[in-house]
């Protein structure tokens, strides 16, 4: 049986074919959630054309996108379209491949936790109100959201 945590990377890549960097949010890759929307809203400033925002509210306020009667008008619209989804596409690709690259780093770490190599011992430790772990650098309990003075009241 496959692990939820093994179709992270695939969850976030179907997350993001919906919304650009949603699939980031879901990976809590926020600076780059927010670029690919960003991009997106970019892409569509500087490259829609008054036809294609003309097409986009009739279609919305028409109802379900793209059916018969609401084809656009002009291969301009659909070139435009085009572009603003193979950012959404791309956006959604990158969102699979960083959640693969993390899985890849949780198990090197977990493998070479047991090998006299550096173990998460150093960059985790419990939290002095839950006493669930919690990453050193971190101000606040990510569970139990009391603030954490420093590692040594922790541990003490």
């Amino acid at each position: 049986m496959v692990s939820l945590r093994r179709l992270k990377p695939f969850i976030a890549g179907a997350l993001g074919m919906f919304i650009a960097g949603l699939g980031h949010l879901y990976l809590r890759r926020w600076r780059r959630a927010i670029a690919w929307m960003a991009l997106v809203i970019l892409v569509g400033e500087l490259f829609f054309s008054p036809e294609t925002v003309a097409f986009l509210d009739s279609t919305v306020s028409q109802g379900p996108p793209f059916v018969a009667d609401q084809a656009p008008s002009s291969p301009v619209v659909l070139e435009e379209l085009l572009l603003v989804s193979f950012v959404i596409v791309a956006s959604a690709l990158d969102a699979v491949l960083v959640g693969l690259r993390t899985l890849r780093a949780e198990d090197a770490a977990a493998a070479g936790e047991g090998d006299d190599g550096p173990s998460d011992a150093e960059a985790t430790w419990n939290c002095p109100n839950c006493g669930k772990a919690v990453e050193e650098e971190m101000e606040f309990c990510p569970w139990c959201a009391e603030r954490i003075d420093s590692r040594t009241d922790a541990d003490g």
